[in-house]
C-alpha cells in the first residue's frame, strides 16, 4: 500500500509499506514485541523493527534492543488484549514483574494458541 503526501516545492514523497509473508501461508505476518518500562513498569508493544519505544504512561523514551521482550506477537490487536492481560494478573497477584518461568510459560501458550489456529512461530528469546 502506499501513502502519498502532496507534493512541497514540486516533489511527491511517498510511503511505502513493507510485508513479510510466510512461505506457506496467505498471511500477512506483522510482528510486536510486548515490552516494559523501565521507568514506570509499564506494558505496551512496539513494532519489531522499531528502535524507540515513547512509553504512553510516563514518558519515557526506551530503546528498545536494550530493554527485555516478554513476548512476539503477530497482531497488533492481540498485543493490546495480551498487555492488558499481562497488567491485569500482576496487579491481582500483586506481584512486581513476572518470573522467567511465568514468562516461558506465557510463550508456550502463546506458541501452542497460534498451533491450533494452524500457524507455526517462533518466540523471541
Amino acid at each position: 500500500m502506499k501513502k502519498c503526501r502532496p507534493p512541497a516545492v514540486g516533489r511527491i514523497f511517498c510511503e511505502t509499506t513493507i510485508y513479510i509473508y510466510n512461505d506457506n501461508a496467505d498471511h500477512l505476518i506483522v510482528m510486536y514485541l510486548i515490552i516494559r518500562c523501565p521507568s514506570c513498569s509499564t506494558f505496551s508493544y512496539v513494532d519489531r523493527y522499531q528502535k524507540w519505544k515513547l512509553c504512553p504512561q510516563c514518558g519515557h523514551a526506551q530503546e528498545v534492543a536494550r530493554g527485555p521482550a516478554y513476548l512476539d506477537v503477530e497482531d497488533f490487536h492481540e498485543a493490546e488484549h495480551i498487555v492488558k492481560q499481562m497488567q491485569k494478573h500482576l496487579q491481582s497477584t500483586k506481584k512486581k514483574d513476572f518470573s522467567p518461568e511465568e514468562t516461558d510459560e506465557l510463550r508456550h501458550h502463546y506458541t501452542e494458541a497460534l498451533k491450533k489456529r494452524g500457524r507455526h512461530h517462533v518466540p523471541v528469546q
